[in-house]
Parts: structure tokens; C-alpha cells; sequence
């Protein structure tokens, strides 16, 4: 792609001004939606660093889609993004902190998910994952406010939901509202902090595809290791997978020293009950396992065996 470059003053500040304007055209970003880009898309995009008294701030413009400022300030950074079009958004002077605003067509949560809890890159300030980086050059005031017209979620229906987000003593507190799911979500970010992920949902509708054929037998061994696994509590009061009417379901695990015990398994609805626990254990270098003792009861098991 091509890139422009002009150096000059602003009339209006008479600051020193950097632009660098691209197309971004036949440029590849590979990260997760809505910040994803193939080599055929156009994205007009401007990147201004302008100096301002004893700092430089930056900002960033990507027509109709993204805009962000960003200052250091108080030994870090203060950050304000927009999503969708408007005028870019002006960063605090006088703090630290990053907020986002706006709308997206398309949020891959699990993309995002992998990269937040990634290892920053060698020699970068700090250390730990991309979501402890961020904690740590940003502080603790860290927040924003989307309306995403498709939520991507792994095994739950694809929908339009509004999500309410801020990070707090290092963890992200997570609001969803939409017509798929919507509760309220604690995901910490430092697994050796011994919290669990809490999910307490008012509604979840699981998808109920026809599964796909995979490259490993359904036998095949696990490979990941439970140790590495942040312990899960779920509380879903209406619980539905395809027609199945589910009910209420909970799970409650905490962390041992060779990966998850299974407290509770508790699904209670009109079309299942099954009551189970066990174990998920790291048995050996290679292999995991899991075992689980319980009971499962149908009034329409044909009904069940269909939906499965």
C-alpha cells in the first residue's frame, strides 16, 4: 500500500504536525473483527502525531469506522477511541485511562479473547498478557459502551447485543444485552489469582448446528491441559439448545493442583434433568482426562436423541 507523509504546522495550534495517510489498499490486518482486513478492502486512514507543549499526541482515523486519540500522561497513557463514524474523541489530560464508544457490524469475542490473554511482545514495557499490558500503561479506568450488530460467540446463537465493559482489579466486568444472551460475565485476566470466570446469564440460546466433520475421531484425546484453565461458575435461568427447552443450568468447579474438580452439573428443565460431577485432570504430560458420574432423565428422549 501506498503511504503520504506531510510535516507542517497547524494553523489553528501552530503545532508542529505529523500526517502519514494511507488507503491501506492491498494491506492485510490480521486481527479479530471488527479490526480484521483483507487485501482487496479499501480502508482510507490517517495517522496525525502533532506536539503539544512537552508531549506528543496522537491520533488515528479510519474513515467510518475507528478513531482514537492518545496522550502519555501521569507515566502512561490516556486513550479515547470511536467506532463507527463521527469526530474523534479527545483523551484526559489529567489521567490515566482508555473508553471506547460507537457501533460495529461484527465482534469476534473469542478472537479478541486469545489475543487479550496472549504474552505481549519481547521487550515491550511490562510484561504478562495483552490484557496485564494494558492494565499496566493504561491503570485501572478502563471502560466502553457497544452496540455490535453480530456477536460471535463460540456454540451461541449469532445475534445484535449491546455490551457494557470496564476492567477493575484485574478483571473485566462484562454487561450483555441482546436476543441470544444477556447477564453479566467476570473474566479475570491472572489465572494465579485463583478467581474463577462467573457467568450469570438471564438467557442463553446454544446453537444446534449439524456437526461438522473434524479432523481428530470424537475419541481422540484432549489436548489441552486443565492446569492452564481459568475454573468456571455458570448460572443460566433459561438454558435452550436448538427447540430444546433446557431450563435452569449451573456449573460450579474450583482449581486443584492437577486441574478441575466438577462440583455441580445441574441442568433442570421441561425437556432435561441431569445432575453430574467429576473431575477434569492432567494425568500425564501428554494426556488429560476427564470423568464424570451422574444422572440424566428425558421426558422425550426421541426428541433429545434428534436434537443432538
Amino acid at each position: 500500500s501506498e503511504f503520504a507523509l506531510e510535516l507542517f504546522k497547524d494553523r489553528s495550534s501552530d503545532a508542529l504536525t505529523l500526517d502519514i495517510v494511507s488507503p491501506l489498499e492491498g494491506s492485510v490486518i490480521a486481527l479479530p473483527a471488527p479490526f480484521g482486513k483483507s487485501e482487496d478492502q479499501i480502508w482510507p486512514t490517517r495517522v496525525r502525531w502533532q506536539r503539544q507543549e512537552d508531549a506528543g499526541v496522537w491520533s488515528a482515523d479510519i474513515r467510518d469506522r475507528w478513531a482514537m486519540s492518545l496522550l502519555p500522561t501521569l507515566g502512561g497513557w490516556s486513550g479515547a477511541m470511536r467506532f463507527g463514524s463521527g469526530p474523534t474523541p479527545q483523551a484526559s489530560e489529567d489521567s490515566l485511562g482508555l473508553s471506547w464508544t460507537g457501533r460495529v457490524d461484527r465482534l469476534d469475542v473469542d478472537g479478541w479473547r486469545q489475543l487479550l490473554t496472549s504474552s505481549v511482545p519481547r521487550g515491550s514495557t511490562g510484561g504478562g498478557s495483552v490484557a496485564q499490558w494494558i492494565d499496566q500503561n493504561f491503570g485501572s479506568r478502563i471502560s466502553g459502551d457497544l452496540e455490535v450488530d453480530t456477536l460471535e460467540v463460540p456454540g451461541v446463537a449469532s445475534a445484535a447485543a449491546d455490551l457494557e465493559m470496564r476492567f477493575t482489579e484485574s478483571q473485566w466486568i462484562v454487561s450483555v444485552q441482546g436476543s441470544s444472551i444477556r447477564g453479566e460475565i467476570l473474566l479475570p485476566v491472572d489465572k494465579q489469582s485463583g478467581r474463577s470466570i462467573v457467568v450469570d446469564l438471564e438467557h442463553l440460546y446454544l446453537v444446534a448446528d449439524d456437526p461438522e466433520l473434524e479432523a481428530d475421531p470424537i475419541s481422540a484425546p484432549s489436548q489441552s491441559d486443565p492446569r492452564e484453565v481459568t475454573p468456571l461458575t455458570l448460572l443460566v435461568r433459561s438454558l435452550y439448545w436448538g427447540d430444546l427447552v433446557l431450563g435452569t443450568a449451573r456449573l460450579e468447579t474450583h482449581a486443584t493442583n492437577e486441574g478441575w474438580e466438577i462440583e455441580l452439573v445441574d441442568i433442570d428443565g421441561p425437556d432435561l434433568r441431569l445432575q453430574a460431577r467429576g473431575d477434569w485432570s492432567q494425568v500425564s504430560e501428554e494426556l488429560s482426562r476427564s470423568r464424570m458420574q451422574g444422572r440424566l432423565s428425558s421426558r422425550n428422549f426421541n426428541r433429545l436423541i434428534r436434537a443432538t
